[in-house]
């Protein structure tokens, strides 16, 4: 019996973070993903503080931290290009269309 309610607390706790990740945007509409990666960037650094894990360990949660922050940065720039594309695109139909 203990079994199934760990099972369920383990399954409603990462819905209910799934849920807020995919819900969680920014004033200016976009996805915040990178914020919910800090705290795990800050338990790297505090757990090597006490010496529970390696130098090496915090250095590859930084360069994860990082790289996760430059492909979110990526996509953004991606999202914008192909927005401005189409824009483009719906004003030089637009301006055929009233020629």
């Amino acid at each position: 019996m203990k079994w199934k309610v760990a099972l369920l607390a383990f399954v409603s706790f990462h819905l209910h973070l799934a849920e807020d990740i995919l819900g969680s945007r920014g004033p200016d509409g976009y996805q915040w993903p990178i914020r919910y990666l800090k705290p795990f960037s800050q338990a790297a650094e505090f757990a090597f503080s006490r010496g529970a894990i390696s130098v090496l360990e915090v250095l590859d949660a930084r360069r994860t931290h990082r790289a996760v922050q430059l492909e979110a940065l990526a996509a953004r720039t991606d999202h914008a290009k192909a927005l401005a594309a189409w824009r483009a695109s719906l004003t030089s139909a637009q301006t055929l269309e009233r020629r």
